[in-house]
């Protein structure tokens, strides 16, 4: 093993192999015909965001040469080439969500890289959470620091973690959802599509994620229940339409920045709704997922400050809510997702379920070991649910919930 230990999966051992790739990507970069291959790859945003997998870009033939890209990079990396061989073996085997990304910034987009003056540095995105400062290489390609919190002046590469993909392995469970990239050892799915298909697919017969009895699935009317909503609108009880998340905003820029620092691109953002299971006096939830791209969140000045805050419109569908089977409140918990292994997280609430009945649990997800927890809400059956429907504050964001 060129990073040794027995596995390459271990935080530090992706943060070697990351260095490896941004150092010899640092070099590489000072031909223009590598900054033409790697700006005209990350356009393509084929996961929505301004990046690719080094397993799909490795291959790729330089422009006007007749040399694959691995093989420049191995020429910069100071190894031999049984040494960049192992590397790339390790990689594919052990690091299959390695990427290039050139971040959108206050001051520059990608699209406006102009690859015949400009030679970006190259930062490294942390892969163990949250630090005030990156490490990278400049265009020289000497070591050099970048400030996590203020985004640069100048157009910079970022090598990072995929934040947006699921890994699973070649021989895994049979997905009945189109891979985004496969090898021999790996088959990688967007998140997105992935919490779409097990929410149509009712995974083990629950929403998502296995702990409903498939028993109130929601298909009846809102109407036939009689609540006092005691004075509010209560307009559930006479619209039989299903709730509506409406959209989301964060309450500051602090907040937004700290969430997703401009190294990472958007916003991957996942709403666990917890809610009860009156039959069997349980708690389950309904899971969310939305990539919301940075310049639909916030747009900030080139100090970073000065900074503007817009409605992130999700319009997804929640669930017809029959008081009876679900109880009288929801919870909205709000998680940021980053990257790293999943790790097994519990959320708790305590939900009124009847005049009469309180439900306390909690209900578990699977979650990047790296995340941002940004605080939850509770949604009372008799909420207004008319226009926009009723503002929530979980602290960190405000989002409104309607019906449609």
């Amino acid at each position: 093993m060129l990073f040794g230990g027995s596995t390459m999966a271990r935080t530090d051992g992706k943060a070697q192999m990351a260095d490896v790739l941004a150092r010899s990507l640092a070099k590489s970069l000072r031909d223009e015909r590598v900054r033409a291959l790697v700006k005209r790859e990350v356009l393509e945003k084929r996961d929505g965001d301004y990046n690719v997998l080094f397993a799909r870009i490795k291959d790729v033939i330089v422009p006007n040469s007749n040399t694959p890209f691995y093989e420049v990079l191995g020429r910069n990396s100071g190894m031999n080439k049984d040494q960049w061989k192992q590397y790339l073996d390790e990689v594919e085997s052990n690091f299959p969500l390695l990427q290039i990304a050139v971040p959108e910034l206050p001051e520059i987009k990608p699209e406006e890289w102009n690859i015949g003056e400009h030679i970006p540095a190259v930062a490294i995105n942390n892969l163990a959470g949250y630090t005030p400062t990156l490490k990278g290489y400049s265009n020289e390609v000497e070591p050099m620091l970048f400030d996590t919190d203020v985004p640069p002046e100048e157009l910079t590469v970022v090598v990072s973690e995929n934040e947006r993909l699921l890994v699973f392995s070649a021989h895994g469970p049979d997905i009945e959802i189109p891979p985004f990239y496969y090898n021999k050892l790996h088959i990688l799915i967007e998140k997105i599509k992935y919490y779409d298909w097990k929410w149509l697919h009712w995974d083990d017969g629950g929403f998502g994620d296995g702990d409903d009895d498939g028993d109130d699935n929601g298909g009846g009317s809102g109407g036939d229940t009689e609540v006092d909503c005691d004075g509010k609108d209560g307009d559930r009880i006479t619209n039989n339409d299903k709730d509506n998340y409406n959209k989301w905003k964060f309450t500051t820029s602090k907040n937004a920045k700290k969430a997703e620092p401009w190294a990472s691109g958007a916003f991957e953002m996942r709403a666990v709704i917890i809610r009860s299971n009156v039959s069997n006096e349980s708690l389950v939830k309904i899971e969310k997922f939305v990539i919301a791209p940075r310049a639909d969140v916030i747009d900030c000045n080139a100090w970073g400050n000065n900074c503007s805050l817009f409605w992130f419109n999700v319009d997804a569908e929640v669930i017809t809510w029959e008081p009876e089977l679900h109880g009288l409140e929801m919870m909205y918990e709000f998680i940021e997702e980053d990257s790293g292994p999943d790790i097994t997280l519990t959320l708790g609430a305590t939900l009124q379920a009847t005049e009469a009945l309180e439900i306390e649990g909690g209900v578990q997800v699977n979650i990047p070991v790296n995340h941002d927890k940004l605080g939850s809400s509770i949604v009372e059956y008799c909420d207004n649910t008319d226009g926009e429907g009723t503002k929530y504050n979980t602290g960190s964001l405000y989002f409104y919930v309607n019906q449609q």
